[in-house]
C-alpha cells in the first residue's frame, strides 16, 4: 500500500512511496520547478516555512493530491501496465489540464514507479490513458462550505495550550490566562466577519473531512496571528486545534487557491 507520493523522509521505507522522482546534481527540487513554471502561477514557497528546499506548498499539495486520486481510484495504468499517470489538478496558463506520468521502475527494494515527466492534456504521451482521469474531488455535501454563525462554538482550550501552544504569537504563549481570553474574543470576532461575508471561512481537507478555517486576530485586528480549524459536530462547532498562518494556506490549498482577503501569510 503507497503512504506516499514520494518519500517524504530517510526513514520511510521506500516500498511504500508511490514513485521515486530523479534527480540531476542532487538538485531535489527540479520536477518540481519544472511543474511551477507549467503551471499558473501561484505561490508555493513562503520565506517563513522551515522546510529545507523550495516548493514546499507544491510539494504537500501533490502528495496530499494523489492520495486522494488513490483513495478515488483515479490514478490510471496504461493498458500494458508500463505506465501510470495522474491529473495533478493543476492547469497551464491556457487552462489546459496537467498530469503527471509515470514509468514502472524494475528495481527490487524501491518505489513501483519512476516519475517521468509533466505534461498538458495535448500531449501525444497520454494517449493509452484516454480517457483522461479526472481531478480528486473533496466536497460531497455543498452545506459543508457554509459556516453556520448562529450555532455554538467551542474551543478546547486546555488541549490547544498543551499541545499547540507553540503556533500561538510567542508574547503569549506562556501566558495560558492570556492566551485562552484572547482566542475567545478572535472567535467572537470571526463569527461575526463570516455573518457578514460567508467567504471568509475556508474550507479545507482535515482528517478525512472537510473542516473550516477561520481567522484568528489575537493581537491587532489587521492581521490575523493564527487560523482556528472549526469542526461541526451536530450542532455545535469544536475548535479543536489551530494552524499557523503557514499551516492553513498549505492545508486550503489542497482544495482550491485560496482567497488572499485574510489568509494571506
Amino acid at each position: 500500500m503507497h503512504e506516499s507520493l514520494f518519500t517524504l523522509s530517510k526513514e520511510q521505507n521506500k516500498e511504500t512511496a508511490f514513485a521515486f522522482f530523479p534527480h540531476k546534481d542532487q538538485d531535489y527540487d527540479a520536477p518540481f520547478r519544472y511543474l511551477a513554471n507549467m503551471a499558473q502561477k501561484e505561490q508555493w514557497n513562503l520565506p517563513s516555512m522551515p522546510y529545507k528546499g523550495d516548493f514546499p506548498i507544491l510539494k504537500n499539495y501533490l502528495d496530499h493530491t494523489f492520495r486522494r486520486l488513490k483513495e478515488l481510484e483515479l490514478v490510471k495504468i496504461s493498458p500494458d501496465e508500463q505506465m501510470a499517470c495522474f491529473n495533478t489538478g493543476l492547469q497551464t496558463e491556457k487552462e489546459q489540464d496537467i498530469y503527471a506520468v509515470f514509468r514502472m521502475n524494475d528495481k527490487l527494494n524501491s518505489e513501483d514507479w519512476i516519475f517521468y515527466r509533466f505534461c498538458d492534456s495535448y500531449s501525444d504521451l497520454l494517449d493509452s490513458f484516454r480517457p483522461l482521469p479526472e481531478i480528486a474531488h473533496y466536497i460531497t455535501n455543498l452545506a459543508s462550505l457554509i459556516y453556520d454563525s448562529e450555532l455554538r462554538v467551542e474551543i478546547s482550550h486546555e488541549h490547544i495550550y498543551e499541545d499547540n501552544k507553540d503556533r500561538l504569537p510567542d508574547t503569549i504563549r506562556e501566558n495560558q490566562f492570556v492566551s485562552i481570553a484572547l482566542m475567545n474574543s478572535a472567535i467572537q470576532k470571526a463569527q461575526k466577519m463570516v455573518k457578514r461575508n460567508y467567504k471568509i471561512a475556508i474550507p479545507i481537507w482535515y482528517r478525512g473531512k472537510i473542516d473550516l478555517l477561520l481567522p484568528g486576530y489575537l493581537l491587532n485586528g489587521e492581521k490575523p496571528d493564527i487560523a482556528f480549524v472549526t469542526d461541526r459536530v451536530g450542532d455545535i462547532y469544536k475548535v479543536r486545534t489551530i494552524f499557523t498562518m503557514e499551516m492553513a494556506y498549505n492545508n486550503a490549498r489542497l482544495i482550491a487557491k485560496p482567497d488572499r482577503d485574510w489568509l494571506n501569510p
